[in-house]
């Protein structure tokens, strides 16, 4: 199946309509995917690393900890699905979220102190 597909099926179980596709600077351990509508920015999370449900529900929770923190910088926040989950499952059992975009520059992969760009 490919990327487009596996988005389609994955975005299926969002409260999203009339989307974007955009492929950005490749993540270390996962397929990530920018996914743009109307008002909002979006970012798609293929887990490519582990199928853990339960890790990636501590994770999950640590997140929205964090975004309900008064912080100096933003957290990573989970869309939730239909079914009120903070990810789902593909097809082929990969573990998939979307998180509300969160503008920056990504740090260099060989001096984090720098950005790519």
């Amino acid at each position: 199946m490919n990327v487009l597909a596996i988005c389609q099926q994955i975005l299926t179980n969002y409260p999203i309509e009339a989307w974007t596709l955009e492929e950005k600077d490749a993540g270390f351990n996962n397929t990530t995917r920018f996914i743009h509508t109307a008002g909002q920015t979006y970012v798609l999370r293929v887990y490519e690393n582990h199928r853990d449900e339960n890790k990636l529900r501590f994770e999950h929770y640590i997140l929205d900890g964090l975004s309900q923190a008064d912080l100096s910088f933003s957290v990573p926040r989970a869309v939730r699905t239909l079914n009120g989950e903070t990810f789902t499952v593909t097809a082929d059992g990969k573990l998939a979220a979307l998180f509300v975009y969160i503008p920056g520059e990504r740090p260099s992969r060989c001096n984090p102190v720098t950005s790519d760009r």
